[in-house]
């Protein structure tokens, strides 16, 4: 049987199952680990959520997860493992990048002008992005931007020739990622509303616009994270839990 045809099967009884208890859910279960798919299709109630499970069935995304913050007992740690956990269930092939475990100088020292070689977890890095489909960044927001490391990592790595290339004669560019999406996930110690109107969200521009973006990554969505002293373990929880959905969705 052809997992095209072993597909079609499945969905028929994943739809069946919705309307009639009879259907042996535990076996599709086992069907769909197989087949790497989203078992947790079936403890969905709404018929929204059965189109969206449906869908689901033909998905398998490569994600890229890029971790921006230099401490591992941060909470965005702790999201990066939701993240991971939802996006495992839903069977993407995922990697990641700790960029805090990368040996490499942050330091662009000459800019352009003169080629520094690329270390070999710098190397392993641009390999990791070139695979991926989807790029998700999870970092906090320091002073309007991001982590220093997570600033050299872009330096290094996204550079003419490798993310971009000039074209001759022009102001204009050729972007080399096109193809490509990404969600940036990113901590805030304010209201996402106040570091908008009053601040015009500097990270975002930064990393969304003038890098993603510059080098033909499209779309970039950008969810907002409000953590900050206050907030109790109970709120950390259910945001855990909601990006936790992102990564079974795959966004």
């Amino acid at each position: 049987m052809s997992l095209h045809f072993s597909y079609f099967i499945l969905k028929v009884k994943l739809f069946l199952g919705f309307f009639f208890k009879s259907i042996p859910k535990i076996d599709l279960i086992g069907q769909i680990k197989i087949l790497k798919t989203n078992y947790l299709c079936f403890f969905q109630k709404s018929t929204k959520s059965l189109f969206q499970c449906l869908k689901l069935l033909d998905m398998t995304k490569k994600i890229l997860l890029i971790n921006g913050h230099p401490n591992r007992e941060s909470f965005n740690f702790g999201l990066a493992e939701a993240y991971k956990k939802g996006a495992k269930t839903s069977g993407a092939d995922l990697q990641e990048i700790v960029i805090a475990d990368l040996q490499f100088n942050p330091n662009l020292q000459y800019g352009y002008q003169k080629r520094t070689e690329l270390e070999p977890d710098l190397l392993e890095s641009w390999e990791k992005i070139k695979w991926a489909e989807h790029l998700v960044w999870i970092h906090p927001v320091w002073w309007g931007g991001y982590p220093a490391m997570m600033k050299g990592f872009i330096d290094r790595l996204f550079l003419p020739t490798f993310a971009f290339r000039y074209k001759e004669n022009s102001v204009w560019w050729d972007k080399l990622l096109t193809g490509k999406t990404a969600h940036i996930i990113t901590t805030l110690d304010q209201p996402s509303w106040y570091y908008w109107l009053v601040y015009n969200e500097p990270s975002v521009n930064q990393l969304k616009k003038n890098t993603l973006e510059f080098c033909g990554i499209k779309p970039v969505k950008v969810t907002y994270i409000p953590v900050n002293r206050q907030t109790t373990p109970e709120k950390r929880q259910k945001t855990l839990i909601q990006v936790e959905k992102l990564g079974l969705a795959q966004k």
